[in-house]
């Protein structure tokens, strides 16, 4: 899921061997549902954003 992350400067720990992501106020990022997630977004460090609009084939802006 895509998030907006307001907050000081912090570190996320990934699941399953991702590392770890260092979490910059005003950035977007597209995180795993995590108990580090659901714990910021609880705190109201994480704001959900919606998914970035995929361009359709075929069609372009003129």
């Amino acid at each position: 899921m895509n998030y907006r992350y307001t907050g000081p400067v912090s570190g996320l720990h990934l699941p399953d061997g991702g590392g770890e992501l260092v979490l910059i106020t005003g950035n977007d990022y597209t995180l795993p549902d995590s108990g580090d997630v659901q714990r910021l977004q609880a705190l109201g460090f994480l704001t959900p954003q919606p998914a970035p609009e995929k361009p359709q084939k075929g069609k372009t802006d003129v």
